[in-house]
């Protein structure tokens, strides 16, 4: 379980993550930024959190993290490119005389980027991703957990939505230090911050919102488990 403290690091980070991607997008024409360092033998993550370093000074002072974040600050940033985004399919021509590695040309192409959209093969892999969190979340409050368990938990459409929200929060910090679970993390997205196929008008995660999420999943857990 994630207390509020985590949380609401993790949700800042996130929050400026996307912001900066926008930015940049916003900041290329003016020639501000520079992508002269060439990367190599560099996770994205880490070529991200360099190249934070290098324009540390550009960015706006809303998105700008504390020193000791800018390693997970790049690591999220980075992620969106194996969730929600990918490279347009011709190189973009600022890149000729600059560095060439995966994550350079993920920043600088902006505004090309192309925003993906979940399979159901996404959706299935969300799932599993729930599961995981849900078998996590039995285990640190001490539920056993079975596939009865597990059958009668998701027998709840409420419950399932709930779920997403940790999962989603718990898969926020997994990107933040190392890894992202690709394009079932925006399935999970799509699933809270998403109606009708159209994203939910002024949506925006809180921590108090996944930690509510967080206590009705445990009291859903207890009553699957007939405590």
């Amino acid at each position: 379980m994630h207390g509020r403290a985590t949380l609401d690091r993790i949700l800042r980070l996130h929050r400026a993550s996307y912001d900066l991607l926008h930015w940049v997008s916003k900041s290329l024409d003016s020639g501000g930024l520079s992508f002269a360092t060439v990367h190599r033998n560099m996770s994205a993550g880490d070529a991200a959190a360099d190249w934070l370093t290098q324009n540390y000074g550009s960015l706006p002072p809303a998105c700008r993290p504390a020193l000791e974040d800018v390693r997970a600050l790049g690591f999220l940033l980075a992620s969106y490119l194996s969730t929600s985004f990918e490279l347009p399919r011709r190189p973009v021509p600022y890149l000729v005389t600059s560095c060439c590695c995966e994550c350079c040309g993920y920043l600088a192409s902006g505004r090309r980027l192309v925003v993906r959209t979940p399979s159901a093969k996404d959706v299935g892999q969300a799932h599993r991703l729930k599961t995981i969190w849900l078998k996590e979340l039995a285990a640190e409050s001490g539920i056993d957990f079975d596939t009865d368990v597990e059958r009668a938990f998701f027998s709840d459409r409420h419950l399932s939505h709930e779920l997403a929200f940790v999962a989603y929060a718990a898969e926020l910090i997994r990107r933040s230090e190392f890894a992202s679970q690709g394009h079932a993390v925006l399935a999970l997205w799509r699933s809270i911050a998403w109606k009708g196929g159209h994203p939910i008008k002024g949506f925006a995660l809180t921590s108090d919102r996944v930690l509510e999420a967080q206590q009705a999943t445990i009291h859903g857990l207890r009553t699957a488990a007939g405590l």
